[in-house]
């Protein structure tokens, strides 16, 4: 009796502690599903509502929006009709060497655009993007939504500091384009200059704007794009970390 009782005692202990596991187990899960549950809800609808056309409620929660999305995911309306994106950027670099000399244009997009289509999930995701990003915010390009309220502005006063870019939102933009256009230069001429063992001083880009054949124009076998573009004041070169993935295509090779 004694021990059949010992027995039944340590059979009970073991299923309450089974019992007690599997409870605290299934309350972690719970916890884990609410929460998960909540981000991903929190992140879906930032992401639908950065997505939305120009509306009030976008405005109001402009702060959170952009924080949320970042450089990493941004993304707008006009990827989408009626008036999608229109013309693709390539970005040259040159440098300056202590002797004089200049190394002559490179492409820093087309090769490095390829292989991100080639490798969509490996390190070409955020290099492909970057010269976008430093393009438009040399220009003093700034987030979309503030974007369309500049063209508001600008259909009923052109003249307003806002529009011609010469406030000081649009110089403090045109600032950090402009480092960043510079330490994009500077990190391809540290790999232009590697082998030749020459020391660059400074750094000159231009970008070419390339516009996308109008669907309109898909059978004109003479149509031709209308080039565009600008160049850059010769930056001061700056040691910076190496793009070791970045890929540089001689202008005379470029395509």
């Amino acid at each position: 009796m004694r021990k059949e009782g010992r027995d039944c005692y340590r059979l009970s202990r073991a299923v309450s502690c089974n019992v007690r596991t599997i409870i605290r187990t299934r309350v972690v899960l719970l916890i884990v599903t609410i929460i998960s549950g909540f981000l991903l809800t929190y992140h879906f609808f930032i992401t639908f509502l950065y997505l939305t056309p120009f509306n009030p409620v976008k405005v109001s929660m402009e702060s959170n929006t952009q924080q949320h999305m970042g450089q990493l995911f941004a993304q707008n309306w006009s990827l989408f009709a009626p008036d999608p994106l229109h013309s693709n950027s390539i970005l040259y670099a040159s440098c300056l060497m202590d002797g004089g000399g200049e190394s002559g244009w490179y492409d820093m997009t087309s090769g490095t655009i390829q292989a991100f289509h080639n490798q969509p999930l490996g390190a070409y995701t955020r290099l492909a993007r970057m010269h976008l990003v430093a393009i438009r915010q040399y220009q003093g390009v700034t987030d979309p939504t503030t974007e369309l309220v500049r063209q508001k502005l600008c259909a009923v006063d052109a003249e307003n500091a806002a529009c011609t870019r010469d406030d000081a939102q649009s110089r403090s933009v045109q600032s950090v384009g402009k480092k960043m256009l510079a330490r994009l230069g500077s990190s391809a001429c540290m790999k232009i200059a590697k082998d030749s063992g020459e020391k660059v001083s400074k750094v000159k880009m231009r970008v070419i704007e390339l516009p996308v054949r109008p669907y309109s124009e898909r059978s004109n076998k003479e149509w031709v794009p209308e080039v565009t573009g600008f160049e850059t004041e010769w930056f001061p070169f700056e040691q910076v970390a190496p793009l070791s993935n970045i890929i540089l295509i001689p202008e005379a090779n470029a395509t």
